[in-house]
């Protein structure tokens, strides 16, 4: 049975992507034009495809004031704009206090490992490093 995910993938030029797919690590590092730059993931699995969307959906609806306007898709997110930390905390609250994974320098491995890691761990380095 397929695994699916929603995803919030950080990138070195100030974004990061909001997804969902059943191969992450494909998507974040070979199929988005910024993959070299990626440095941070989180994922959360989900038993459905409907799920990891309606995920990705309510992620986005709590992003929305952050979202890249110009840019070609929705999923683009400003990760340096005032109270996006706080923002992206409670969008991940809002799909899940467990069951998340963490990969950390994805642009520059051929494969990785996903980690579990809390919500109050996730919570330090996301403020630590956007």
């Amino acid at each position: 049975m397929k695994k699916w995910y929603s995803y919030m993938a950080f990138h070195n030029n100030d974004t990061f992507k909001v997804g969902y797919s059943f191969r992450v690590f494909e998507r974040v590092t070979k199929d988005l034009t910024a993959s070299s730059g990626c440095f941070f993931c989180i994922r959360r699995e989900h038993d459905t495809k409907e799920e990891a969307m309606t995920a990705e959906k309510d992620v986005k609806e709590t992003l929305h004031d952050f979202r890249i306007e110009d840019a070609s898709c929705k999923e683009w997110h400003h990760s340096k704009k005032r109270g996006v930390k706080l923002a992206i905390i409670r969008a991940l609250g809002r799909v899940g206090l467990v069951g998340f994974e963490i990969a950390e320098g994805l642009g520059v491995k051929s494969s990785t490992t996903w980690d579990e890691a809390p919500l109050e761990e996730i919570k330090k380095i996301i403020k630590r490093s956007t």
